[in-house]
């Protein structure tokens, strides 16, 4: 199936928001997503413990992060390899003054989407690979360090990231952010519901400070940006068997003008060797032609979300999902949410959906002439999704989630804040705050067996 991918960043990136420091402590994320894998490199400053009160929250801050757009998933055994040596290498170089301590500093690899949708002894073969090359780094790792997250865990730690970055996390039951995140192949919504004691389902308890938060956090596997596109085009590909047109393939979010052949079965490179008619099936080539209709982009989007699955727990949002009421509670959108509101060029914290709407039916309209005209700094791929997927953000957000198009209830992250805003950061801040470490404990002077050396270098202090 033709996928129409998002220039969501550069081959290589990276953000120096602060330097290594030589007294805090150190970790180091590797998320392996569907479609490219990113390393982070984090620190957590010394803090001073009460033990006549809760633990402070450790909030890690971002030191560095490298992306390369290879999903592991992907990869074989030797390009597994070098795409995480490449990652570990930038590591070790960012953190190349503390090199003493790197034995220290643990290294965790969180997998999402695209390992939740492999087989499962594929899925258990390549994470073996991952923890073999990961024990033998120069960084701390431990079995359970490499594991695929689930969907739920995802929106939790991007609340967390979030709300910390927010400064919202000491009273999370009233003043925090819900969150929504629209990754390559699933998104994600999490809040904290107006009466936080009632999330029947999908329920993730955080605990904070001595307090706990009932988060709601769903995931939807294959409703991100890129599996979405191919719902669509499987669904009109189906249409078009239906009706015996597959030699002309019409698709309503592609802008006018736009003619792509796409091979649907069998293998053209084989066809001199005889290998077609030895399966007895003869390639298949299609052309798919653009339309550029908006009303009717968003009705094929539309479908795809089953309003009449029965609800056995109300209130429902499509396929039978439960969620509890949306209320008044602010949400911050990040990832391909916020991709879409700047190649929009609509400002990230005033745009209602309606804007996102006003915007997708002109650029709906555009021929592929003037869409290159007009977007000349986005390539040819991000330039022929751009109908579909500012349509899909308006439609999701709406009709299948439920927020209101007239109103501002979302906020979309600003380019500033990008770099702090991901799962990675949330899943440190709940690593730091929630797992043991003997190497850098919360507060250390309840380890008296660890050596001063490092030990002086804790986070946490006695008042």
């Amino acid at each position: 199936v033709l996928l129409f991918s998002l220039a969501l960043g550069a081959n290589i990136s990276e953000v120096n928001i602060t330097e290594p420091s030589n007294l805090g402590y150190h970790g180091i994320i590797i998320d392996a997503g569907s479609s490219g894998s990113r390393v982070w490199v984090f620190a957590w400053p010394v803090l001073k413990c009460d033990f006549n009160a809760p633990f402070p929250v450790a909030i890690p801050s971002v030191v560095a992060s490298q992306t390369v757009h290879r999903g592991l998933a992907t990869l074989g055994t030797a390009k597994l390899n070098e795409t995480l040596q490449e990652l570990l290498s930038f590591a070790e170089g960012v953190l190349i003054d503390r090199e003493d301590d790197w034995s220290e500093f643990p290294v965790y690899l969180f997998a999402t989407a695209g390992f939740r949708r492999m087989r499962p002894d594929q899925r258990e073969g390549m994470l073996q690979n991952v923890r073999a090359i990961l024990a033998d780094s120069s960084f701390y790792s431990e079995p359970d360090h490499v594991r695929i997250l689930s969907g739920e865990e995802e929106g939790a730690y991007g609340w967390l990231a979030v709300n910390a970055e927010k400064g919202l996390l000491e009273e999370a039951s009233k003043g925090s952010l819900g969150v929504l995140d629209l990754g390559g192949a699933s998104m994600q919504i999490t809040f904290v519901p107006e009466d936080d004691r009632s999330v029947l389902q999908h329920s993730f308890p955080v605990h904070l400070q001595g307090r706990q938060s009932n988060l709601y956090s769903a995931s939807y596997l294959q409703f991100g940006l890129r599996e979405a596109q191919r719902l669509l085009q499987r669904q009109l590909i189906a249409r078009a068997l239906v009706a015996e047109t597959t030699s002309i393939l019409e698709h309503p979010c592609m802008p006018r003008g736009s003619n792509i052949s796409e091979l649907l079965i069998g293998d053209e490179s084989g066809s001199d060797s005889g290998n077609s008619s030895t399966l007895g099936a003869s390639p298949l080539r299609a052309t798919w032609y653009g339309k550029g209709l908006y009303e009717d982009c968003a009705d094929k989007i539309a479908e795809l979300f089953d309003k009449s699955a029965p609800c056995y727990l109300p209130h429902c949002t499509f396929n039978g999902r439960y969620q509890p009421t949306l209320g008044s509670r602010r949400f911050l959108a990040f990832s391909a949410f916020s991709w879409v509101v700047d190649a929009l060029g609509l400002p990230a914290e005033a745009t209602a959906l309606e804007d996102i709407e006003t915007a997708a039916r002109y650029v709906c309209k555009m021929d592929w002439t003037m869409l290159h005209e007009r977007w000349q700094r986005l390539d040819e791929q991000a330039l022929q999704s751009l109908c579909f997927s500012a349509t899909y953000v308006v439609v999701l957000l709406h009709h299948g989630l439920g927020f209101d198009k007239k109103s501002h209830q979302i906020l979309f992250t600003q380019a500033q804040d990008r770099g702090n805003i991901s799962w990675a950061r949330g899943a440190i801040i709940w690593e730091v705050n929630n797992r043991f470490s003997r190497h850098q404990p919360l507060c250390k002077m309840d380890f008296p067996e660890i050596s001063s050396s490092f030990a002086d270098k804790g986070m946490c202090q006695r008042k």
